[in-house]
């Protein structure tokens, strides 16, 4: 059996999210998730998350109160200073509080999936699944390490802990998956750098993360996946394979 265990959405690449109980689904993943990113000014590019990982321990949090074709967000330090994307001089005030020459962007990316057009800042696919499965096999791999579900920031968590595999989605690049009104094509692994390793908030650096999964899975921790059809998903929605006998 496969359930909905968790739903996740990042306003923000790179910074921290929220769980969210309920969702719609779209040709760009989650609604409101990673439509807006920092641009390193003189990189011209958008992985500040590698030169800055104290990104990580940012939060962002959409302000609801705006329209939803352009979501306004309220951009946390870890020291509790808020900025509006809706303030005038938020570019400014990020570079100074980073010390990086920052821009804050909405979504100028696109990706044609399937004759539509979406616009986020994710990083391969509109969506990142991860199985509790996987995340209780690495911590009996490496009781030492905390595999908390922050450093690897996926917008599902499926529950297939009635499944006796340690990671069932290994098998499942290639099968589309039911769940809610939603139906999701499986479309890779997903490959993990260093950022998984760094520290933030109450997580300690721990480059033994990185270690165990080089070591035990590949590199890879969760699949991407695509919107085959758009729907709503749930917290506790099952989930079912189409056409498998």
């Amino acid at each position: 059996m496969i359930s909905v265990a968790a739903l996740y959405r990042y306003p923000v690449k790179t910074m921290l999210g929220c769980g969210v109980t309920r969702t719609s689904v779209a040709v760009a993943g989650v609604t409101g998730d990673r439509r807006w990113a920092l641009k390193d000014v003189e990189a011209d590019d958008f992985y500040l998350g590698k030169r800055l990982p104290e990104l990580m321990a940012w939060t962002a949090q959409e302000d609801n109160s705006t329209l939803p074709a352009r979501p306004m967000v309220t951009l946390t330090s870890p020291d509790g200073i808020q900025i509006s994307s809706a303030s005038t001089d938020v570019d400014a005030t990020l570079s100074e509080l980073l010390k990086h020459k920052v821009k804050l962007c909405y979504a100028p990316q696109s990706l044609d999936m399937g004759g539509q057009t979406a616009a986020a800042f994710f990083d391969d696919m509109p969506l990142l699944i991860m199985t509790t499965n996987s995340l209780a096999a690495l911590s009996r791999q490496a009781p030492a390490s905390n595999f908390d579900i922050r450093r690897f920031r996926p917008n599902i968590l499926l529950d297939c802990s009635s499944m006796e595999t340690d990671v069932p989605e290994r098998d499942w690049p290639g099968k589309q998956l039911q769940v809610g009104t939603a139906t999701l094509t499986i479309t890779s692994a997903c490959p993990r750098c260093r950022m998984t390793t760094h520290g933030f908030s109450d997580l300690p650096e721990d480059k033994n993360i990185l270690a165990v999964l080089q070591a035990e899975h590949e590199s890879c921790l969760g699949v991407y996946a695509k919107v085959t059809k758009v729907g709503d998903i749930e917290v506790g929605d099952q989930g079912d394979w189409i056409n498998e006998t």
